[in-house]
């Protein structure tokens, strides 16, 4: 049986219900019809598993199951389940449907109360994520808790976690001691009220009333706050601590613990029940700081932001533990344990900014962190077990219970539960479920939660027949049109959730019969319904055919209407020469259902016979040589007796030679060599020819080729460089083709009639030029002697040092190199380098100094024929001089305070100095050592250094390098306390005895010369030039005796002026005898002023 080969039929199922009897021949009698079915097991996507993934919720129609047209649907199953949308993760689809073609209601839903999502149950059987589970009051077993899980789910993963009901023991009350506004206790009361733990939130104003201690033991805690006094401060503060000591939990909101008439008094104040001290509050802003996050009081807190009043202090009484704090580290919330129970302290108004605009946002966390203060400070132990199943196993018990606890995983128990236990409830969509019981135990009376479930399941939903509904099989052929029409339907999947997850449909199983269709006719040949064909001739007649269902079909076939064949699906009509006329052939093809047919007419045309040539001579292939000659013939005869008379025709290629007897003899001369075809063609009366035909090679006889012309006539001189072509023309008797081949010095360098010879300056000698012609068998050849002159070539000058860096200090050595010089020609080279006129070597490489400024050296290299060539490279030679001077804030500095020193260090060559160390040492010893990134050339850099001054005289030493400069501080001692009038007399001596320590300092510098900037301080001199300055005491009057002012800092990035000292600068001071007119400095030429004797910009000696 052939395949469906249509798209949505994988699997072909043929049940043939009885034998299929064979016809009778020619009479068509009809046969049974099979019962054929099919399967479609996959969807219209070509998969047997499609797989709907939901962002979020919606309805998704990407779905379909693809049926014919007219096909009766005779059963339908299909699975769903439901996968999380992140593997591994427990994202599952929530109230899931199945609509076939949209037509409600659904053929399948998986929704319900306590169902959850399809793959992860987090619901009980309330439908509810948390179960407050209450026990009696004097202790027992609570059974009303149950999770639903479909009956066959196989549990992957099961955990849950009980909570001792939110913490509070006893009641699960709470009271809310206020000396506030009303409006303030009820935000407070709403805001606790929307926790399930909290069965109560009551409200005294306590600035009327005050509670018992009876009235207090009604409540697990209470929350005491204040805006007013306290009716009866004394007694609430007794109450309040013989409540703690009774085992109650007591929180304190501002501003109780800020102290004064805002707080409670008596016993709990003096009694050490305090967590805050009472040291007052202020109004300031702050948020959440630095918080222990696994402290059960900062459950769920993340933000917390207090806009009112804080506590004034960051300090919390002796014995007390920190939980959180403000960023400032004002505390936000602290524990301490008195006699056995947890009091805390809040260091915020409770009401929130729904009451007080100003008050803590109620935006951030501030309700979780009062909530979980009051079930801290209230939490009660509770004697508690977990019987999951309710088969009287302990899964989980704790004899003294007060926080959260995890189950241990469960799965194992839960898959064991499902396969034993009865079904709970059937819905109408097959969806069994079982209703897994938990027993909650306690000796006492209280609440414990439920919480946190996570069961993750695979459940596969076989969708067949839906209850008030019908089934599958019903719904999908309610989807088709009745009728067949050769198409097929796309019946959509409408699948839905209301949450995000993965939706599985598999294992798609749809039975159907096909409809009532005739068979197809795929191809007929020949294509045309009217054939011509000659007599004595066959023709095959096929067809193709196909039943798109595998139906069994069966071929008949008719000549001129007499069946000819049956079962066969070609037929073969043969016409004799008897045969000319019309004819037919007719074939119906029949499916049992229906049939399709298709006929041909025949045209059989009369045919005349050719004649036939009997014998011929000589053989097929022939060879003669040029000049020879060969008779062919033939005997010939016609099968038809009344073609008596036949013609003959020769042909020599495509040339009729005129020739018309039975015979022909073919000449040759010296041009015929080469292969002739000769042929005989054979006609009779009709005009049909039967021809004959020879290959006759004809053999050549060679004549060699000639030479015609040639250039040039003569033997050809050139020099290097130049070019000659040189020409010829031959021909061949033959008129073969010719092939001239070039040869230079017996090496092949070209083809065809031309070759140009091109010369370079390695070509000077004599070369023969040679051509050879040949027809292929015989060959002619002609030679030229070339003579070329050499010819000399200019040598090449390379400087290869130095090159990129062209900028060098006076102290380096200049690298020249001419290595990649050379000479085309291959001479030996000499060399000079040359600056100017002068000669600075004649070698390949040298290295000199230079003295500082530009120069331009160039290299002349000479060949062996004295041809010389140059080329220059031009450098600059840089300098670095670097002077130190130093600065200091204080002109009379005292003992113990801190003195500023500033380095400056003037570079007045024109070259940057880079990595410039400048170390300060105070009697030898270092102050520590600064770099400065670099001194422009003219420029100035500083580095600065700090010295808590001592009594006495001092040497202060700048150090750059190998080079220093000294000079002498001198620190008066602390004034003595006197009574009246006091006068600080200080003594600053300012000696410049700078000692240079001979070398330099080695610096990287390659910048070029930078404008210079202002002037620095004075410069410390040479001790040999130095004349110290005296700074004279000072008066009491404040007045001093002839001290020069401080100069000013320099401003290295402003444009510098003319370098000159100020007025004010305290320069070396100059003896007064040896006053001298100002000038220019001998060694800069800088100006000077008068009496100076050393030099502020180069240092040098006046």
């Amino acid at each position: 049986m052939s395949s469906v080969g249509r798209r949505g039929l994988v699997a072909v199922m043929l049940t043939l219900m009885m034998a299929l009897p064979a016809f009778a021949a020619y009479t068509g009698e009809e046969r049974a019809v099979p019962d054929i079915t099919f399967l479609v097991n996959e969807l219209s996507f070509g998969n047997p598993t499609e797989t709907v993934e939901f962002q979020y919720a919606g309805i998704d129609d990407s779905l379909a199951i693809t049926l014919p047209n007219g096909a009766t649907v005779l059963s339908a199953t299909l699975n769903i389940s439901g996968l999380p949308l992140t593997d591994g993760g427990t994202d599952c689809p929530e109230n899931v449907s199945l609509d076939v073609a949209g037509q409600s209601p659904p053929e399948y839903e998986f929704r319900g109360v306590g169902y959850g999502q399809m793959g992860h149950q987090t619901l009980f059987s309330t439908g509810k994520p948390v179960l407050n589970v209450t026990t009696p009051y004097s202790g027992g077993t609570n059974t009303s808790s149950a999770i639903r899980l479909p009956k066959s789910a196989v549990v992957k993963r099961a955990v849950m976690n009980v909570s001792s009901g939110g913490g509070l023991g006893g009641s699960g009350k709470v009271l809310i001691i206020g000396a506030a506004s009303p409006s303030y206790n009820a935000d407070i009361q709403t805001k606790l009220k929307s926790f399930p733990d909290i069965q109560a939130a009551d409200i005294v104003q306590a600035q009327s009333e005050t509670p018992t201690l009876a009235r207090l033991k009604e409540y697990s805690s209470v929350l005491v706050l204040s805006d007013y006094g306290f009716q009866d401060a004394t007694t609430l503060g007794n109450n309040l601590a013989d409540y703690v000591d009774s085992g109650g939990g007591v929180v304190l909101g501002m501003f109780c613990p800020g102290g004064g008439s805002l707080g409670p008094g008596g016993r709990f104040v003096t009694g050490g029940y305090l967590v805050f001290p009472q040291s007052g509050y202020q109004y300031s802003s702050g948020s959440l700081g630095t918080y222990d996050a696994s402290h059960p009081i900062m459950q769920n807190v993340k933000t917390f932001t207090n806009n009112n009043y804080r506590p004034s202090s960051n300090q919390i009484v002796s014995g007390a533990t920190l939980v959180a704090s403000y960023t400032d580290g004002i505390p936000i919330v602290a524990t301490k344990n008195v006699n056995g129970v947890d009091r805390v302290d809040l260091g915020f108004y409770p009401p929130s900014s729904d009451a007080i605009s100003s008050s803590w946002s109620s935006a951030t966390d501030g309700k979780y962190i009062i909530h979980n203060a009051l079930v801290f400070a209230g939490r009660a132990n509770l004697n508690a077990s977990l019987d999951i199943l309710g088969d009287q196993t302990i899964e989980w018990s704790n004899t003294s219970f007060n926080s959260t606890a995890k189950i241990p995983e469960f799965s194992a128990m839960l898959n064991a539960y499902l396969a034993t236990s009865p079904v709970n409830g059937t819905d109408k969509y097959g969806n069994q479920y079982v209703d897994i019981p938990i027993h909650v135990s306690s000796n006492m009376s209280g609440m414990l939660q439920l919480c946190n479930l996570s069961i993750s399941y695979d459940y596969t939903a076989t969708v067949n027949e839906v209850k008030l509904v019908g089934t599958l099989a019903d719904a999908l052929s309610d989807a088709l049109p009745p009728a067949y029409d050769g198409r097929r339907t796309n019946i959509t999947l409408s699948v839905s959730s209301t949450k995000s997850g993965k939706v599985r449909i598999s294992d798609v199983s749809v039975v159907y019969r096909p409809p009532v269709h005739p068979p197809f006719l795929d191809s007929k040949d020949p294509g045309s319904d009217t054939v011509v064909m000659n007599e004595n001739e066959s023709m095959v007649f096929r067809i193709a055919a196909s039943d798109e269902y595998g139906y069994p079909l069966t071929p008949v076939w008719y000549q001129d209407t007499l069946e000819a064949a049956r079962g066969n699906w070609s037929f073969t009509y043969s016409a004799d020469f008897t045969s000319a006329g019309d004819h037919s052939v007719r074939v119906n093809v029949n499916n049992t259902l229906r049939s399709v047919e298709t006929t041909w007419k025949i045209k059989v045309l009369n045919v005349n016979r050719p004649p036939a040539i009997d014998t011929f001579y000589p053989d097929d292939e022939v060879t003669i040589d040029e000049e020879g000659a060969l008779t062919l013939g033939v005997a010939a005869s016609d099968p038809d007796p009344e073609d008596r008379e036949l013609s003959y025709t020769w042909y020599v290629g495509s040339v009729d030679q005129k020739i018309t007897g039975d015979s022909f003899r073919f000449s040759t001369d010296l041009k015929s060599a080469g292969v002739h075809s000769i042929r005989v063609k054979v006609t009779d009366p009709g005009g049909l020819s039967v021809s004959r035909t020879w290959r006759v090679t004809v053999l050549n006889v060679n004549v060699p080729p000639v030479v015609d012309s040639l250039q040039p006539n003569l033997n050809p001189r050139i020099r290097e460089t130049e070019a000659v072509t040189f020409s010829i023309a031959a021909s061949d008797f033959d008129k073969q083709p010719l092939i001239y081949r070039w040869y230079l010095d017996g090496t092949e360098v070209g083809t065809g009639q031309q070759y140009t010879l091109r010369t370079g300056y390695d070509s000077a000698g004599t070369h023969v030029v040679r051509v050879v012609i040949t027809d292929g068998e015989a060959n002619v050849s002609r030679n030229w002697t070339v003579t070329v002159e050499n010819v000399n070539r200019m040598p090449v000058p390379v400087i290869d040092k130095p090159v990129g860096k062209l900028d060098f200090l006076e102290t380096e050595l200049v690298e020249f190199s001419a290595r990649s010089s050379s000479d085309p020609d291959g001479d030996t080279l000499k060399y000079r380098w040359l600056e100017g006129s002068r000669e600075l070597a004649t070698t390949s490489e040298f290295s000199a100094r230079f003295p500082r400024g530009p120069h331009e050296v160039t290299l002349e290299v000479t060949d062996q024929n004295r041809a010389a060539n140059r080329t220059s490279v031009r450098f600059t030679v840089h300098y670095v001089k670097l002077v130190a001077n130093l600065d200091y804030d204080l002109i009379a500095p005292v003992e113990g305070e801190t003195v500023r020193f500033t380095a400056w260090v003037n570079n007045t060559g024109d070259a940057e100095a880079t990595g410039v160390e400048v170390e300060l040492l105070v009697d030898g010893t270092s102050l520590g050592r600064t770099q400065i990134d670099d001194v422009p050339g003219g420029g100035t850099g500083s580095a600065t250094f700090s010295w808590k001054a001592r009594r006495g005289e001092h040497v202060v030493t700048v150090r750059v390098g190998t080079q220093s400069w000294n000079s002498t501080l001198s620190v008066a001692g602390k004034p003595a306390a006197a009574g009246g009038d006091q006068t600080l007399m200080m003594l600053v001596v300012v000696g410049v005895v700078a000692a240079v320590v001979v070398g330099g300092v080695a610096f990287a510098m390659t910048r070029k010369k930078q404008p210079a900037p202002p002037a620095p301080p004075a410069v410390i001199a040479p001790p040999e030039t130095a004349t110290p300055a005296v700074v004279p005491l000072m008066t009491r009057t404040g007045e001093a005796k002839a001290a020069p002012a401080a100069a000013e800092k320099p401003k290295p990035k402003e444009k510098a002026p003319e370098p000159k000292p100020k007025e004010e600068a305290p320069k070396a001071k100059p003896k007064e005898e040896a006053s001298k007119p100002g000038g220019k400095c001998p060694h800069c030429k800088e100006p000077l002023e008068p009496g100076w004797s050393v030099c502020p910009s180069c240092g040098g000696k006046v």
